[in-house]
């Protein structure tokens, strides 16, 4: 009884991890901007913290926003217009910095710093297509002494 129990649990488990809820999500990049180029979007951190800050906090409060933009051959391209930004409910609560700027070496970078809690989209624009990242911004405490 109990062996035919663990069998039937086993098998659901097995049935809903090989359906989508054990499938990781992929996001396809999009297709080739106007111009024929291509860019990734990547974060430093995915994960902040907020609060008062001490010895051993593992976690930064702000994050790099990078993005590198290639031609049709794969070459990163030079003095591409890029621009960043956070979603409107975001506005009043953070800043991503510098807000415009061009690629050098490919590459664009700017600084997203949160100034309240929660799940904040940072978006990145070249040549009219966009991506997004999601950050978690969390309250950082510490336990008071005792």
């Amino acid at each position: 009884m109990i062996r035919s129990v663990v069998l039937v649990l086993l098998s659901l488990v097995l049935i809903v991890c090989g359906g989508l809820a054990c499938t990781s999500k992929s996001v396809e990049p999009p297709g080739p901007t106007a111009h024929g180029y291509t860019f990734s979007m990547r974060v430093s951190d995915t994960e902040l913290w907020l609060g008062p800050r001490h010895m051993g906090a593992s976690r930064p409060n702000a994050t790099d926003v990078i993005v590198e933009v290639h031609d049709m051959q794969g070459r990163r391209v030079e003095g591409v217009p890029v621009s960043f930004h956070v979603t409107p409910s975001w506005v009043q609560n953070a800043t991503v910095l510098p807000q415009h700027t061009v690629t050098q070496n490919g590459m664009a970078h700017a600084v997203f710093k949160p100034q309240t809690i929660g799940v904040a989209s940072v978006i990145a624009q070249v040549n009219g297509q966009t991506q997004k990242k999601e950050i978690v911004v969390e309250l950082h405490s510490y336990p008071a002494s005792k």
